[in-house]
């Protein structure tokens, strides 16, 4: 079965004034529609077997007249006001007909972001979030065990940043997670890289993964094995490389100049499909059998054929060191259509704040 939970109502042709979950049974080739009351559906999980399903809702609340709304620390006040619940749904087909029982798991005075199931421990385990992005404990990583009704959520990280893209290794014993560190040991608010880590959920041991890899960590995946796919971004190109869950050492895969994205493996044998671009080709999706055939991969699709028939202006990739932290820092030259190299082109410069970039003349360029 799938559950999703769609941005309107249209799919069931009926009045509906409340929230819905929709569920797709393959088994049935039919589509259903649950009922879950005016609170705000914000993500779902499946338990192993499928016959339960866990969604965390926004509570909702009364609405506020317009007039009235005027205040900032009014606003600031309701908008930290906002709890969140945890249901479970759990699921009897019988010729053809979808019985549901709704149970409540968790009341909670914060809000979730992403919710998972870790079969092996029977637990749920969710991200909290916050519309106010002032106290960096609002942004961290709980569990629930579903074996004891009564258990606290029990807080598993201190990390002063935003976790996302939660996964469970197959074992069922890793919490693998990507995070944004909004802090620092000065509690100042700092952006840096996107980084990898794991969760022992047997110790709560907190590992960096991809640890000497000096740059972006975009995405990641979960193979067949205990290791993962990593998408690294290392200056203007992003790169595929593995590591095994109990090793330091990244693993790098050679294949196209370009970038890599959305990499997703089979869980059944070695086959990986992912989504490959670079200046010279246009992004389509490719599969293959095995990460030694990266170099050779065909594309299943041709969505941008038209792209690669039009006459595209070409590239150069300038380099040069940050004085304040003496790393690389690469940049981009777009040329005209059949001016590659050509001197004395009119420019269009682009700079970030609080970044440092080499002279450049913003007029001319040669």
């Amino acid at each position: 079965m799938i559950a999703f939970l769609p941005k309107n109502h249209s799919l069931i042709n009926k009045q509906e004034t409340g929230q819905y979950i929709y569920i797709y049974s393959f088994l049935f080739d039919e589509l259903f529609s649950i009922e879950i009351g005016n609170d705000t559906p914000v993500t779902l999980t499946w338990s192993k077997n499928d016959s339960s399903l866990y969604f965390a809702c926004i509570k909702s609340s009364p609405k506020i007249d317009e007039d009235e709304w005027k205040d900032v620390i009014q606003y600031r006040e309701n908008s930290l006001r906002q709890k969140a619940v945890i249901y479970q749904i759990h699921f009897n087909f019988n010729d053809r007909v979808l019985s549901t029982e709704t149970n409540i798991i968790r009341n909670l005075s914060l809000l979730i972001g992403k919710l998972v199931y870790v079969s092996f421990f029977e637990k749920l385990i969710f991200s909290s979030v916050s519309n106010l992005i002032e106290d960096m404990n609002d942004f961290e990583l709980y569990s629930i065990d579903l074996r004891n009704s009564t258990a606290e959520p029990s807080r598993l990280t201190y990390n002063e940043g935003l976790e996302f893209q939660l996964q469970v290794s197959n074992d069922g014993q890793y919490l693998l997670f990507r995070m944004l560190s909004l802090g620092s040991n000065k509690e100042l608010f700092n952006h840096t890289q996107y980084r990898l880590y794991s969760l022992n959920l047997i110790d709560n041991k907190l590992t960096r993964l991809a640890e000497h890899f000096e740059g972006n960590i975009n995405q990641y995946a979960m193979k067949s094995d205990s290791s993962i796919y990593i998408l690294g971004q290392l200056g203007t190109e992003v790169h595929v490389y593995s590591q095994d869950l109990s090793m330091k050492d990244l693993v790098y895969h050679n294949g196209w100049n370009g970038t890599y994205e959305l990499i997703a493996c089979s869980r059944k044998n070695q086959s990986i499909a992912f989504v490959y671009s670079s200046f010279e080709r246009s992004m389509e999706i490719y599969l293959i059998n095995d990460i030694t055939e990266l170099k050779s991969a065909q594309s299943i699709t041709d969505e941008n054929q038209l792209i690669t028939e039009r006459n595209l202006p070409k590239i150069e990739v300038y380099s040069w060191k940050n004085d304040d932290d003496h790393r690389t820092i690469e940049g981009i030259l777009h040329y005209p259509p059949e001016k590659f190299q050509s001197k004395n082109l009119p420019m269009f410069s682009i700079f970030k704040e609080n970044r440092r970039f080499p002279p450049v003349d913003s007029k001319t360029v040669g």
